[in-house]
């Protein structure tokens, strides 16, 4: 096996078990680490051997994103957290592996939709509110009068 096959066998072991940011900050972390022994002098080789199989550090990967994005284990077994859409994926997870713009424009529409909910809210209110302050105000003329 040479670098080439082992970074692929990592990236495909990797993919759709973390989020892509994750993948990509550990092939990058690889393919610099393999660069820096070849360039101290160790063959591709034994730079490999050192590293080990490419899905058993990729197994080692998945475990510690698990760990790091906050899942917990009871009794031996993972409970994780709440899946989106059945997938086993978290919600998290799943919004992550969302390209740059897609991720944009859901903040956006869920911001509208909050927004949006707030005037209605306020539309219904607002009467109300108009109706109380003008009872006050009469309610204080009238004192003030008296």
């Amino acid at each position: 096996m040479d670098r080439y096959e082992f970074i692929s066998a990592l990236r495909a072991a990797l993919n759709g078990k973390v989020p892509a940011t994750t993948v990509e900050d550990n092939v990058q972390y690889y393919e610099e680490y393999i660069e820096v022994q070849l360039r101290q002098g160790k063959s591709e080789e034994e730079v490999l051997s050192a590293l080990g199989d490419p899905r058993l550090l990729a197994k080692t990967i998945i475990e510690a994103n698990k760990y790091a994005e906050g899942t917990e284990t009871y009794g031996g077994e993972d409970y994780g957290e709440i899946p989106a859409g059945g997938t086993g994926k978290s919600f998290r997870q799943w919004y992550q592996e969302r390209p740059q713009w897609l991720r944009v424009v859901m903040s956006v529409l869920i911001a509208l939709f909050v927004l949006f909910f707030v005037v209605t809210v306020f539309q219904v209110f607002f009467p109300v509110i108009v109706m109380i302050l003008l009872i006050m105000g009469i309610y204080r003329l009238i004192r003030l009068l008296r």
